[in-house]
């Protein structure tokens, strides 16, 4: 905590001291974990808000897997947020729902990329019972894409989609997408199951603005920000690591600090750097391909099929089998 003549050193009224504060940690939970794109620290925030009579706005999928901010205020609903969408998602009122929240009296937290962290601020303005946590972002890829991707593979299938997760764990801490289909059947690890991911690391469906972004450091925007702790075998938290995933936290202020306390976690201070050593998006934005409006022009001339075909984020079963096995073969 900040002593006395740190704070009085300071005019910002919410990030000061040696902020950030970071952390590698993890839920104490095993299902928590499980549910969780990495160590479930999303979850154990908002739980803590909402035992307190406090609402969580956070990005859920709906049933037509469009990425949307929902309000939550039951834990249950909380657990239609956990995971990764590797979407741009949509606001709709969350701003006016959560002013409306904050002058009830009630406590709020908001989670979502630094630039939707940083509107949410902007537009209400310097409220100490607005706590925001951001996440550690690559980049947004377009929504109408995802939905577009989708569409082709349920044509490609002949069958509807009924669940889409990017970042399950029943392999472990990893980026496997898995699809499940209406008949209870999955594609995993498939030529199918891969593609989105390929695209997505292949940078050139992010919007414009993310290679620009004006966020991808560690002076931070939210009160917390969390994320993959990724390469954490190689820091001084290597006893933390875990199969089920650790996040990485910054905590970015006070208001932050005091929420991060009240968590239920498994916490080891460590270094930014070492954070930085897995996650490079705290120093730099994602890249911009010199052959992206190519891309899009061959997109809009041709279709996304036939785009990610040409640009191998799309390969038959047979070169993903092929290629799958060299990777396990490799030292």
């Amino acid at each position: 905590m900040c002593n006395k003549n740190e704070i009085a050193q300071k005019v910002d009224t919410r990030h000061s001291c040696q902020y950030p504060i970071v952390y590698a940690a993890k839920s104490k939970s095993s299902q928590v974990l499980k549910n969780s794109s990495s160590g479930g620290l999303f979850f154990e925030l908002a739980r803590q808000v909402i035992a307190s009579g406090g609402v969580v706005y956070g990005c859920a999928y709906d049933e037509e897997f469009h990425a949307r901010h929902i309000r939550c205020d039951t834990i249950e609903k909380c657990s239609e947020c956990m995971g990764s969408k590797y979407v741009q998602s949509e606001m709709g009122d969350t701003f006016l729902s959560i002013r409306s929240d904050l002058k009830e009296g009630r406590e709020v937290l908001f989670t979502g990329t630094p630039c939707q962290a940083a509107a949410v601020r902007s537009f209400i303005g310097d409220d100490s019972r607005l706590i925001t946590v951001d996440i550690i972002c690559h980049g947004v890829p377009s929504p109408g894409v995802f939905e577009a991707w989708l569409k082709a593979l349920e044509k490609e299938k002949g069958k509807k989609i009924v669940r889409y997760e990017h970042r399950p764990k029943n392999k472990g801490w990893k980026h496997l997408e898995r699809i499940t289909w209406e008949d209870g059947s999955t594609d995993q690890d498939s030529n199918l199951g891969v593609a989105w991911k390929y695209m997505f690391y292949g940078d050139e469906i992010l919007r414009p603005s993310c290679y620009q972004c004006r966020f991808t450091n560690t002076d931070r925007p939210s009160d917390i920000t969390i994320g993959d702790f990724w390469k954490i075998e190689q820091t001084e938290a290597a006893d933390l690591a875990d199969e089920m995933g650790v996040s990485a936290v910054l905590v970015n202020s006070r208001v932050g600090e005091s929420l991060f306390d009240r968590a239920q976690v498994i916490s080891k201070r460590v270094s930014v750097q070492e954070v930085i050593l897995g996650n490079p998006m705290l120093m730099h934005p994602t890249p911009e391909k010199t052959d992206r409006d190519a891309v899009w022009e061959q997109l809009y001339r041709d279709g996304l099929v036939p785009m990610m075909k040409e640009r191998r984020y799309l390969v038959s079963p047979l070169r993903h089998k092929i290629g799958s096995l060299k990777r396990k073969l490799m030292p």
